[in-house]
């Protein structure tokens, strides 16, 4: 499907970043150890990916193209698998989304380096974002995941802007708000349905910019 032909934007719900994360012995202390050892070595470091056109395995590749380092891609089916060879030391790196980097920074066995949104997760607070550390390459590095609501094509827009009012009112109930935090998320801004399909357009033209450099083929 099309998302801009077959789908109508109500509303942009929520959205949360991506964590960087080592495991726990891991010989790296900062974002920056980690930078400078992969810039001496290239492609010695291993990096745990959810396969490919994930948002694991491509806001990895935009923070190495954007940080200009080179790490080999090691992919898997699952968070599980892959966060469980990360803390065996099977490989060195991995962008994981923040509720399960959360439990495992909890339990001791991961060190959490930064975090991809242009601000802090709720759930990191006080990890960095990675335009924080100023390091060359990551000022400005914004990427991350975000849910959305839509309705079929050809809905009205009274229907749309109902729909839209309606659940941004729920979005503000503090259940779901704790509920929302809990899964590594955060509410997005109120947002209309018109601003939601510009949100859409520029985030798809990001991450085909992305692909391109990556030389991945975009398929229709």
């Amino acid at each position: 499907y099309d998302v801009s032909r077959d789908l109508a934007p109500v509303i942009l719900s929520n959205h949360g970043p991506m964590v960087l994360v080592v495991k726990k012995n891991s010989p790296f202390n900062s974002l920056t150890d980690l930078i400078q050892y992969a810039k001496a070595n290239p492609d010695k470091l291993s990096y745990g990916s959810l396969g490919p056109g994930t948002i694991s395995q491509m806001s990895t590749e935009a923070f190495k193209m954007a940080s200009g380092i080179q790490m080999t891609e090691v992919s898997y089916k699952g968070s599980g698998q892959a966060l469980t060879d990360l803390v065996g030391g099977h490989v060195d790196v991995m962008l994981d989304g923040a509720a399960s980097a959360v439990a495992q920074v909890a339990a001791g066995t991961v060190k959490a380096f930064a975090v991809t949104t242009h601000k802090r997760s709720a759930l990191l607070p006080d990890v960095p974002t990675m335009h924080e550390t100023q390091l060359p390459g990551l000022r400005g590095f914004d990427f991350f995941g975000w849910v959305g609501v839509f309705a079929p094509a050809g809905t009205s827009a009274e229907v749309l802007s109902r729909l839209n009012k309606e659940i941004a009112v729920a979005l503000r109930n503090p259940q779901v708000i704790q509920r929302v935090q809990a899964a590594g998320q955060e509410i997005y801004d109120a947002n209309t349905p018109d601003q939601f399909r510009e949100f859409i357009k520029g985030d798809a033209a990001r991450w085909t910019s992305v692909a391109r450099k990556l030389n991945i083929e975009l398929k229709d």
